[in-house]
């Protein structure tokens, strides 16, 4: 399953041509900041923070195509203004599981580097 939509990676390829790459770094490192706070807000039933960061990471998803990501963290958004702990709880594993699969995809689409080898 593609978490991009094709036809916006294609766009943003021709409009931004390498500059793509960069972007998606800061994207990639965008996540990497952002979900062990979301981790923490939710285990702290922290509803407001969790809408302000679910809807940063909606925003800046949608804006790369990764739009299986935008609409995780959509759910999670709503949930959160909802103050509905079980479904905040679903929709962010949802949300984490997503990520990995979009930072993959990444990489699958040449536009992130591969993932450098965990060390044993």
């Amino acid at each position: 399953m593609s978490t991009f939509d094709p036809e916006i990676v294609d766009e943003l390829r021709e409009l931004l041509g390498d500059q793509l790459n960069l972007i998606a770094s800061e994207f990639e490192q965008q996540l990497v900041e952002q979900l062990p706070l979301l981790q923490t807000a939710l285990a702290q039933a922290h509803f407001a923070e969790t809408t302000r960061i679910a809807h940063l990471l909606k925003g800046s998803a949608a804006n790369l195509g990764a739009f299986a990501l935008a609409d995780a963290a959509a759910g999670l958004e709503q949930a959160a203004r909802a103050a509905d702990a079980a479904t905040c709880a679903t929709c962010g594993v949802e949300l984490e599981q997503v990520s990995a699969a979009t930072r993959a995809e990444l990489r699958e689409l040449a536009i992130l580097p591969p993932a450098a080898p965990h060390p044993q």
